[in-house]
């Protein structure tokens, strides 16, 4: 019984690692459709490597929504070496 509980808490304790692997594509997709949902016009939803974005960004473990040259981080995709850059106007 002790082994089933420890097995069932290990398994739950994994799907938060499992759900951050996400292809950029489909979280584009996931991104586009909610803006298209709100009304929102004239935008670009751009993906960027990490590693040219810069220290500050790369230095936290969570991306918080920044602010970079061209746009605001809003996630991370394919294990945190993307990350989704959205773009207000064309």
């Amino acid at each position: 019984m002790h082994k089933f509980v420890l097995f069932a808490f290990m398994s739950l304790a994994s799907l938060p690692a499992i759900a951050q692997i996400l292809p950029c594509d489909v979280l584009r997709s996931r991104v586009d459709a909610k803006l298209q949902a709100k009304g929102v016009q004239s935008y670009t939803l751009a993906i960027v490597p990490a590693a040219e974005l810069t220290d500050e960004l790369n230095a936290a473990s969570a991306v918080p929504p920044t602010i970079t040259n061209n746009g605001k981080v809003i996630g991370s995709c394919e294990a945190g070496s993307k990350r989704l850059i959205y773009i207000r106007g064309n």
